[in-house]
């Protein structure tokens, strides 16, 4: 009896255990994938960002040449 007991609360503890870490491996994975996510979009934000310095600056160098000056890159 007192055998039967004990591999009962051994086999608990294991599957506890399991769970816990099944559960951990989870958390781990949405973290993971939230990190993944704000990382595309400061990329696709610094992207932009960096399109529109560029229209930004070939805008300027299109007026400069408009009036007939030059551009000083």
């Amino acid at each position: 009896m007192r055998k039967a007991r004990a591999e009962e609360r051994l086999t608990a503890l294991a599957t506890r255990a399991e769970n816990e870490a099944a559960r951990a491996a989870a958390a781990h994975e949405a973290e993971q994938a939230v990190l993944e996510a704000k990382r595309q979009i400061r990329k696709s934000r610094k992207t932009s960002e960096k399109v529109d310095a560029n229209l930004r600056r070939q805008s300027r160098r299109d007026a400069l040449t408009a009036y007939g000056k030059p551009s000083t890159t």
